[in-house]
């Protein structure tokens, strides 16, 4: 793993994007009035409100985010599965995705409101806002699965019945074959082609 290196100009790539993702919400602060409680209460002056925010935007308190593209950002925290995608434009932001898979539905395919609730990320999910979850009723996994199992088990009748089917359509066919014997057995003897015990 020591031999693993990032790309030449990666890390720059990621620092630039991070420095223009600040430098927006701080744009905002001055030339849109923008704050958030977050930040501490508003010093009058704008120079210091802008350092106080900065202060706060690099702090641990907000975790770090990687640039996927253009504007568009996942938290580096927690390290799991299942982050939402946040576009940010300055202090304008939104979640773009409940996750990677439906970022890159949004994306690549056509936008489609969030199915369940993106999980919370300190700090951003408050400056994206509230989100509109689909109204549709979308089932849970569980009840998925319950359908999945059902259709499973519905599968597995039908195969059952058709096997019996099957078998009893072996046995009339047995049977024929045994009464088409037996009249061939009859006939020989009867033609005197098998001899008889007497």
């Amino acid at each position: 793993l020591n031999d693993v290196h990032p790309a030449p100009g990666l890390i720059d790539e990621i620092e630039g994007a991070r420095f223009n993702l600040i430098s927006g919400i701080l744009h905002d602060i001055i030339n849109e009035k923008f704050w958030m409680d977050e930040f501490g209460s508003r010093p009058k002056d704008n120079k210091k409100a802008l350092l106080q925010a900065k202060e706060f935007l690099k702090s641990k308190a907000v975790p770090s985010l990687i640039p996927i593209c253009a504007h568009k950002f996942i938290p580096a925290e927690p390290h799991e599965e299942g982050n939402p995608v946040f576009s940010i434009h300055g202090a304008d932001s939104i979640v773009f995705g409940s996750d990677l898979r439906h970022f890159m539905i949004n994306e690549i395919v056509d936008y489609s409101p969030c199915r369940k609730q993106p999980k919370n990320i300190p700090f951003w999910s408050k400056l994206a806002g509230d989100v509109q979850v689909l109204e549709e009723d979308y089932d849970s996994e569980e009840e998925q699965q319950e359908e999945q199992d059902d259709e499973i088990e519905d599968k597995e009748k039908e195969q059952k019945i058709s096997d019996q089917k099957d078998k009893g359509k072996g046995d009339d066919a047995q049977a024929a074959h045994s009464e088409d014997e037996m009249q061939a057995l009859l006939l020989q003897m009867m033609a005197g082609g098998i001899q008889t015990k007497q």
